[in-house]
């Protein structure tokens, strides 16, 4: 509960810097949709809720985002319960009245809200709380407390051995928020190594492809010209015969049947290099025509899906518009990220490619996400023995997308150390990952 002796008040950032400031009274009014902060229409950002004593002292902070409508109203889906917030949070800095209770993205005593919230920085260079210090000891909004009494002080020792364990905690405080700010950048790292090995496997999968389809095409021809060759072979064994026989009889006949000869093999050459003239033309006519028409369908696709996303956003937009002005949420849940509240602008991106929305909610790629669904619905291994077949042995489900391993989190023990080699389709229908093990 707020202390009477107290006040409260509301400090907007941008960029480390206070930009705005406000009473809680004035912030609640906007709350009420009295007062339209415009200068910050259609913007997102970042605030402070602090509660301020008679020394003007700040003994309370909560870190929280907002955002606010294109007329500067704030958005109706926003809230966030800053002052049971307050009452609950944890220990914080010495701000000069003893620990604050803090409340923020590292340090949250309400679960479900920690996504509303953001970490305050506390680095040496750089730290959030000197201008929140700073400005409410310049008290810039006027606020005024009755004077009282000043009470007994406790004994020196006493003092000592606070300021020690405040400082103890201010130190843990910051290393969590270090540890927090690690993991997010771990996670990206993750993120932007998985998306390069699946681009790479994808690179060796095309490039695999096309080689199987040259070395097609070499046997063929090398078919088509061993076949030219025998017959070629065949004919100059029946003239070579003829000329023999010719030798034997008349010298006239034979210089006839040279000639004759000679005019006839130039003919089969000329037929055979016609013919395959004749085929490669007919291949790149071929080849022409399936490219013109891809092009004319891709062209086909886009139009239609240009069309097809004005007429939902025609047909949805008024529906969707009276739905928020009645403070309805759309909540769905998907494996991974469990319950999602959806904002009206979010349902047309989120109805043309659910699986992909759902996949940069849990911090991953679409592809991964399709993966670790297979691994989430069928914790098997995936690892492809010689005979073709999946091992398909159980294994530990990995209920963390953003935490799931190609290669690891969907092998058994025996497989897991072994490297993806081809995306294909599995048994269920979903794109996964098939392995193969190195053969001794």
């Amino acid at each position: 509960m707020v202390d009477p002796s107290s006040s409260e008040a509301i400090l907007f950032f941008n960029d480390h810097q206070i930009v705005k400031e406000m009473t809680y009274a004035e912030f609640q009014a906007i709350l009420d949709n009295y007062v339209p902060l415009h200068d910050i229409a259609q913007k997102s950002m970042k605030a402070v809720y602090v509660r301020i004593n008679s020394q003007y002292h700040v003994t309370a902070a909560v870190f929280f985002q907002i955002a606010f409508d294109r007329e500067g109203f704030v958005e109706k889906s926003w809230n966030i319960p800053l002052q049971q917030l307050a009452d609950n949070a944890a220990k914080g800095p010495n701000l000069g009245s003893g620990p604050i209770a803090l409340a923020c993205y590292s340090q949250c005593p309400i679960e479900w809200h920690q996504n509303s919230l953001w970490d305050p920085a506390m680095q040496a260079s750089l730290n959030d709380f000197i201008p929140i210090k700073k400005s409410i000891k310049n008290n810039s909004l006027g606020i005024v407390f009755k004077k009282k009494d000043e009470g007994s002080t406790d004994n020196r020792y006493n003092e000592e051995r606070t300021r020690a364990a405040l400082l103890i905690k201010e130190q843990r405080l910051r290393q969590r928020l270090l540890s927090t700010k690690a993991e997010q950048d771990m996670r990206q790292l993750s993120l932007d190594h998985q998306e390069r090995l699946i681009a790479y496997q994808q690179q060796l999968n095309d490039y695999q492809q096309q080689l199987n389809e040259q070395r097609a095409l070499n046997l063929e021809l090398k078919e088509t010209i061993a076949g030219q060759t025998d017959k070629i072979a065949g004919m100059r064994e029946y003239f070579e015969i003829k000329l023999k026989q010719a030798e034997q009889t008349d010298s006239h006949q034979v210089e006839e049947l040279k000639e004759h000869y000679e005019s006839e093999m130039i003919l089969q050459l000329d037929s055979v290099v016609t013919e395959h003239q004749a085929e490669l033309k007919a291949r790149d006519v071929e080849i022409l025509y399936r490219t013109e028409r891809e092009t004319k369908l891709q062209q086909e696709i886009v139009k239609l899906q240009q069309e097809n996303k004005k007429l939902i956003d025609m047909s949805s937009e008024v529906v969707l518009d009276r739905l928020s002005e009645a403070g309805v949420n759309f909540v769905i849940y998907h494996p991974g990220a469990g319950h999602l509240t959806i904002q009206p602008a979010d349902v047309a991106p989120y109805l043309s490619n659910p699986t992909a929305y759902v996949a940069q909610k849990c911090g991953v790629n679409e592809q991964l996400y399709r993966i670790w669904l297979d691994h989430f619905y069928s914790p098997t291994c995936q690892h492809e023995l010689d005979s073709g077949e999946l091992c398909d042995e159980p294994v530990t489900r990995l209920d963390d997308p953003s935490q799931f391993i190609v290669g690891e989190s969907n092998c058994c023990p025996t497989h897991r150390a072994k490297a993806p080699s081809v995306v294909n389709i599995n048994k269920n229908g979903r794109q996964g990952l098939a392995y193969s093990l190195n053969k001794n």
